[in-house]
């Protein structure tokens, strides 16, 4: 991964646009930036192209299409996009180009020393199904029911109704799970190393016209060594009662993603 080449493209989204004029405080896109600067990474800010030209009356948020750009707003970022590659090609060592590739010892130092870069999946199959959970080989919702493409037809532990329990033991400082969550979808109850329940609900704004992977973080900050996980379905709050559990997240720290 170490030669992989990275650019950053900051998406315009509601609030870069109805915060605009230019100068107005934009956290994400910030701490992006300091990323960037950090890593000597090119990045290239449609966030702020697409909200100036909209504050200049050049056309509308509706036009540009939203968060998913319609065919106008996608004419504009290729456009976009072509310059800035162009200008990666012919501009010297600067940020606009991108860094010669390095091995990860001459890396510059962690940003975040927390950061998550011993961050590995988990397949389904590691957990230990104690009561109600199957692990499906190749999960998928009805016929007629929307689907994102890349999360379906894949091993998956599957509860359809409260009170299924699992177990997972890892090594890591940080523990999360990636979720399919649908329309039928509950909650579900987890702790660690037999520490006090917290309840999840797993449906999302959503949920109810597509089954969408969702990544939840369920833990951080944990102390090296191995830790048991516990999860157990529960009935939601808008009364769904399946949970679908496709991967776990662990990361191991720095030294692990080598």
């Amino acid at each position: 991964w170490p030669q992989v080449e990275i650019a950053l493209v900051h998406f315009p989204d509601v609030a870069s646009v109805e915060q605009w004029p230019e100068g107005a405080a934009r956290p994400t896109v910030e701490a992006h930036e300091r990323v960037a600067e950090h890593y000597n990474l090119p990045s290239l800010d449609l966030s702020a192209e697409v909200a100036s030209r909209i504050a200049q009356r050049e056309f509308g948020w509706p036009d540009y299409g939203g968060v998913h750009p319609a065919v106008f707003g996608q004419r504009m970022v290729w456009r976009s996009m072509q310059r800035f590659l162009r200008r990666m090609a012919v501009l010297g060592p600067t940020r606009a180009q991108p860094a010669p590739a390095m091995d990860a010892a001459e890396l510059p130092e962690a940003i975040d020393p927390l950061s998550y870069s011993g961050g590995l999946q988990l397949e389904p199959h590691l957990a230990t199904i104690e009561s109600g959970w199957q692990l499906l080989p190749e999960w998928a919702p009805p016929m007629k029911e929307l689907i994102r493409p890349g999360f379906v037809n894949r091993p998956t532990l599957v509860a359809s109704a409260p009170g299924a329990r699992l177990t997972l033991t890892f090594e890591g400082r940080a523990v999360g799970l990636q979720v399919v969550a649908g329309h039928d979808v509950g909650a579900i109850s987890y702790s660690l190393d037999a520490g006090p329940e917290t309840t999840l609900e797993l449906l999302t704004p959503w949920s109810k016209n597509v089954h969408l992977p969702w990544f939840h973080l369920l833990a951080t900050g944990l102390s090296p060594g191995e830790h048991t996980l516990v999860i157990t379905s529960k009935a939601g709050q808008a009364g769904g009662q399946a949970a679908r559990i496709q991967s776990f997240l662990v990361d191991r720290g720095e030294a692990s993603s080598k």
